[in-house]
């Protein structure tokens, strides 16, 4: 497998206050490793764990592991996907368990609701990761990339937030 670097950070729902790790990563014993090792540090906390996969300047793909699910993205300036980057992801739900909201970064008022169905198993986001991982970026097929969190759809619109999915934010 490439060398890759791995940013590992954790959020408790303060947008600002964000702790963050960096590890080169080289074998997917390492992967499986350090993932491991930050569930296992906040395996008590009400937050998200969000780990960035950056197999180089322009291609990465980023897991934000709540439980059960999870949303995973995948940014390559090229395809244009994966535009929902720099947000904190908070695990909460509506009263039907359909939804769970995102936090953008810049502001902890704003909040955008998000399918259900773009949300994958943890495991799934993981398997996923370690293929992309383990070929320098290439995409598993066990996920639909063509409709990325980010993609939208008549119905997303009624939210009011909705163009903010795909707003064009600085990486």
């Amino acid at each position: 497998m490439r060398p890759c670097k791995i940013i590992l950070s954790y959020n408790d729902g303060n947008p600002w206050d964000v702790l963050q790790r960096c590890f080169k990563i080289s074998t997917l014993e390492k992967f499986d490793q350090v993932i491991n090792q930050l569930e296992e540090e906040h395996k008590d906390k009400n937050g998200a764990i969000v780990v960035n996969v950056f197999i180089s300047s322009e291609i990465n793909i980023g897991l934000y592991l709540c439980t059960p699910e999870t949303i995973l993205n995948y940014y390559n300036p090229k395809r244009k996907l994966g535009d929902c980057r720099r947000m904190s992801l908070g695990n909460e739900k509506n009263e039907k368990g359909e939804v769970i909201k995102l936090r953008e970064a810049y502001s902890q008022e704003e909040l955008i609701t998000i399918p259900k169905r773009y949300l994958i198993s943890k495991e799934q986001a993981l398997r996923a990761v370690r293929y992309f991982v383990q070929t320098g970026g290439q995409l598993s097929n066990e996920i639909d990339w063509e409709n990325p969190v980010s993609r939208i759809n008549d119905d997303d619109k009624k939210d009011p937030h909705y163009d903010k999915l795909d707003a064009d934010v600085p990486f």
